[in-house]
């Protein structure tokens, strides 16, 4: 460089002396616009030389297997001229090209430095398309076979790193080729700068750079999600994957809701995670409300399985490790947007304020309730399904839910013990309750006017049904009365019209008047072994009555009309039929069979 800008200096001075009145602007014009293009050499000399050091760690980083961890911008006046490329094992490198990946220069008859795969899979140097060859002419390698640097590992003369010997462990195989610009011409090196070769002139025969050409190796590069392609101006292309961070992704997504002893399973997939990866997950608040089972199906995939006992919000933490690198996520929980809540009793309406109440059609509620709380629910409009089930309540209040026409679906609290008179009277939209086996109590009239319940089961902690209390509920058609049951009271089931069977337990000593009067559709009944009193009318107008079957070995004493016994048969113990022949209101049967219970 220097030599160059001599020579046209000492012209210039020797012209000013032989002509005085010389005007030597233009040469002075001239002189700074060669001294910035020669700058302009020097610039696109030093990123050429870059990028062919760039160009062998891109070699040695695919022998290698590594993969590209970054790719940042290189800016100069506020414009990319080009990229830094990080990788998991190599070196980073920086190649000069423009914001589209596209190498770029203005310099004409630049050599064209690139490196090819051969049959025998070895990359090596090119030049303008040709294999770069030593003084013996074998064609000089771009690459080692175990990845090692050449030359001992050591760097070359001018601070280029040379390339990977066949073997690995020398230089001899291969090194880096380097360029240079002297006196206006384009000079190469394969021996780290020992001897070099011209290879043309570096600037137009005017003095003027020549036509408009890309620097010495790439022609662009590119990306996508999976790889960088690194494509070479000798049209070879090499490609490098690119190194996956490590995440995990969750089928169901980030945010899960739960019923009461729910329990769902969560599919997981690891990405950039390799084939040692550990997933663990933990609760953030170690309330009890949730436990966790991890299993892994293979590296990249398995499975949480979630139990929820009573939901609470919550979040699960998610660890994931590959031994270098662990990440955190988290999957929020909470109970599902149907459900609610209540840790201290009488909020339940504070906790509902923000709710459009008119829409709330199905609720689930747990924690602690009490009658203002119940007074709450009985008054949402539209409420159908209910489920109380997980509620700290042992007493249902009276009239709890009374003449409420909306609900069609309650689960009671399975702590409670009472419910209150009246407690559901008038429910006429209601098909189905669940009465849990802790209840002791039924209160008067607690179901009367349920036209809509079909089934129902009295549990047997229940030791009395009381007067009405199943009053005209006329769609039940099925009834099991608990073994503890001790009496049913008056009208207990008066018109219930769609009841078919009615089987009444062992226990059970009085049945009250009118307890089934008006139940037109029963066809069958049993009667318990200690049943001693029937009261008046308790069956009178079961029109369809046929089958009476009476377990007691003394005949219960009975009012008047207790049966309508003209078309019904009735069955007693294996030699009984003298006493019932002979006892009050029992003779009226005309049919009685004596029968092995």
């Amino acid at each position: 460089m220097k030599k160059l800008f001599k020579s046209v200096a000492v012209a210039a001075i020797l012209f000013a002396g032989s002509c005085q009145k010389y005007d030597d602007l233009p040469l002075q014009l001239r002189l700074e616009d060669l001294e910035s293009r020669v700058s302009e050499l020097e610039e696109l000399c030093k990123q050429a030389n870059t990028n062919i050091s760039s160009l062998l760690t891109i070699v040695s980083a695919l022998q290698r297997n590594d993969c590209v961890t970054g790719v940042a911008p290189v800016k100069k006046n506020g414009e990319t001229i080009g990229y830094t490329f990080t990788f998991s094992k190599s070196a980073p490198i920086t190649i000069y090209c423009n914001e589209n990946g596209n190498s770029s220069g203005a310099v004409g008859n630049m050599p064209v430095i690139g490196v090819k795969q051969d049959t025998d899979d070895i990359y090596y140097w090119t030049l303008d398309g040709e294999w770069l060859t030593d003084d013996s002419g074998n064609k000089i390698k771009a690459e080692g076979r175990d990845g090692k640097d050449g030359e001992n590992g050591k760097d070359g003369a001018d601070g280029q790193p040379s390339a990977p010997g066949a073997d690995g462990k020398d230089g001899k195989d291969g090194v880096t080729p380097q360029l240079k610009i002297e006196d206006g011409y384009w000079y190469v090196s394969t021996d780290n700068g020992a001897t070099w070769t011209n290879l043309g002139k570096a600037t137009g025969e005017d003095g003027k750079d020549g036509a408009d050409s890309s620097d010495s190796i790439f022609k662009s590069i590119t990306q996508d999600d999976d790889n960088i392609y690194f494509a070479l101006k000798n049209g070879e292309t090499i490609v490098l994957p690119k190194k996956q961070q490590l995440a995990i992704t969750f089928s169901s997504g980030n945010s899960l809701q739960f019923d009461v002893d729910e329990i769902k399973t969560v599919n997981y997939t690891i990405t950039g995670g390799g084939a040692n990866s550990v997933v663990k997950a933990e609760m953030q608040n170690l309330d009890g409300a949730y436990t966790l089972k991890t299993t892994p199906t293979s590296a990249t995939k398995g499975k949480i399985q979630i139990t929820a006992k009573i939901p609470t919000t919550n979040n699960i933490i998610v660890f994931v490790s590959n031994g270098s690198q662990t990440i955190m996520t988290a999957i929020a929980v909470s109970i599902k947007s149907s459900s609610i809540m209540v840790e201290t009793p009488g909020t339940l309406s504070q906790l509902l304020a923000d709710y459009d109440k008119s829409s709330i059609t199905e609720l689930i509620v747990v924690g602690n309730l009490n009658s203002s709380d119940i007074s709450t629910l009985k008054y949402l409009p539209n409420l159908a399904v209910l489920d109380m089930e997980n509620v700290n309540l042992e007493a249902l209040s009276t009239s709890a839910f009374s003449s409420n026409k909306t609900l069609i679906s309650v689960k009671l609290p399975k702590t409670l013990k009472t419910i209150g008179n009246t407690a559901f009277s008038g429910c006429s939209s209601l098909t189905s309750i669940t009465i849990p086996d802790g209840v002791t109590e039924i209160g008067n009239t607690a179901f009367s006017g349920c036209s809509s319940l079909t089934s129902i089961t009295i549990p047997d902690s229940v030791t009395k049904i009381k007067n009405y209390t199943f009053t005209n509920c006329s769609s039940l058609t099925s009834l099991t009365i608990g073994n503890d049951v001790t009496s049913i009271g008056t009208q207990a089931f008066f018109g219930c019209s769609s009841l078919t069977s009615v089987t009444i337990g062992d226990k059970v000593t009085s049945i009250g008047e009118n307890a089934f009067q008006n139940c037109s559709s029963l066809t069958s009944v049993t009667i318990g072994n200690r049943v001693t009193s029937i009261g008046d009318s308790a069956f009178a107008n079961c029109t369809n009555l046929t089958d009476i079957y009476c377990k007691t070995q003394t005949p219960p004493s009975i009012g008047t009309w207790t049966f309508s016994v003209s078309n019904a048969t009735l069955y007693i113990p294996t030699g009984r039929k003298v006493s019932y022949s002979m006892a009050s209101g029992w003779k009226e049967f005309k049919t009685i069979i004596e029968t092995q219970f």
